[in-house]
């Protein structure tokens, strides 16, 4: 009885002990807990510099990281890590515990494609987002953008001045601004019939010559700005002879110069002595390029380009007065400055301006003359 009495006491005191404290030892299995800790990270964090991981703990037999034990980090009880990418730090103990902690190095900022930094853009832009790990929130001018984070993309579709920038888990960021403005002639009425547009525009004697082009998605994009020359008196034609330049819009038609072809894409007719611009109104050629070999008209009343010298080495005629109408004038071209700051009707400009027109032109532009206050009505 004595003996069954002293095993169940023991039984108590084990039991006792072990609820307290959970250190007793039974059948010689150890209930200690885990006292291993790390600091310096958390686990699968992300970082955008070296960091220091301290290790902490009763017992500590062994430090691995990225797969090989460091001896001198057990030592030190410390490791300071550069890698970047992933990086993965074991800790263990002489009872057989560990603590595993797993994060990542990145110095990388993300990536923003479709614009360039500080540009001006005439069309609607896509950008596009990606980072080496995972990007954590995507800011249009301050405003947090929840679609452009999940699609990895945003469109602009509106002109405006944009500030975008990309940040990721590490905390590394990339900042792009750009401009979105579209083209001024974009919503001119001619902008859906032509596809490429001359602008003469008159502000306080000052006359801005600008050439504008559309792309295969409907985009204008200015291809030219310069200085011009307009008639002596100014614009608003009335009658033959008066020295003003035409108000209105013509087609630009027609290539010709006493150079050799510049590299016109249209057709270009490079002019000998026998041509003479048709100013003959009783010809049924009126306002045409004549070969005098071959049809009669009023020369006197015409222009023989090659006597116009440099002025007229590029022209592309448009066609005021393509009626025929008597003494509404003829003979209307864009073509190359002279030395007087002034025209008798047509529209002057550098000859490399006009070198430039002619590359780039195509069959169907127009031509737009008139004040600057009045451009948008056309």
């Amino acid at each position: 009885m004595k003996f069954v009495k002293s095993i169940l006491g023991m039984l108590a005191v084990m039991t006792l002990c072990i609820t307290m404290s959970g250190t007793c030892k039974a059948e010689g299995r150890s209930t200690d807990t885990n006292t291993i800790t790390i600091t310096g990270v958390k686990d699968k964090n992300y970082y955008n510099k070296a960091k220091t991981l301290k290790f902490s703990g009763q017992g500590l037999s062994k430090v691995v990281v990225n797969g090989k034990t460091n001896a001198a980090a057990l030592k030190k009880k410390q490791v300071k890590l550069e890698k970047k990418g992933k990086n993965v730090v074991t800790v263990f103990d002489s009872k057989g515990n560990q603590r595993t902690v797993t994060f990542y190095i990145d110095k990388s900022s993300p990536t923003i494609t479709g614009v360039s930094n500080n540009k001006t853009y005439v069309k609607q832009k896509t950008l596009k987002f990606d980072d080496n790990y995972r990007l954590k929130k995507i800011t249009v001018n301050g405003k947090t953008d929840a679609d452009a984070l999940k699609n990895k993309k945003v469109t602009f579709k509106k002109q405006g001045t944009y500030t975008v920038k990309a940040f990721d888990q590490a905390g590394n960021t990339k900042t792009i601004k750009f401009k979105i403005k579209f083209d001024s002639v974009h919503k001119l009425k001619a902008a859906k019939k032509y596809s490429q547009l001359v602008v003469i525009s008159v502000k306080n004697k000052k006359t801005t010559v600008t050439m504008h082009v559309k792309d295969k998605n409907g985009y204008w994009s200015e291809i030219l700005y310069t200085s011009g020359d307009i008639g002596k008196y100014g614009l608003g034609k009335g009658k033959e002879g008066d020295a003003k330049t035409p108000v209105g819009i013509f087609n630009l038609n027609y290539a010709f110069g006493i150079k050799k072809n510049p590299g016109a894409k249209v057709s270009y007719k490079k002019v000998n002595k026998y041509d003479y611009w048709n100013g003959d109104y009783n010809s049924k050629y009126f306002n045409t390029l004549c070969d005098s070999r071959k049809v009669k008209f009023d020369l006197s009343n015409s222009e023989h380009i090659i006597d116009y010298g440099k002025v007229y080495n590029y022209c592309v005629f448009f066609d005021y007065n393509k009626e025929g109408k008597k003494n509404r004038g003829s003979c209307f071209y864009l073509h190359c400055k002279g030395k007087y700051g002034y025209t008798l009707g047509c529209v002057g400009v550098s000859e490399q301006s006009m070198i430039k027109i002619l590359k780039n032109l195509n069959d169907n532009c127009a031509i737009i003359i008139d004040y600057d206050k009045n451009i948008s009505k056309y």
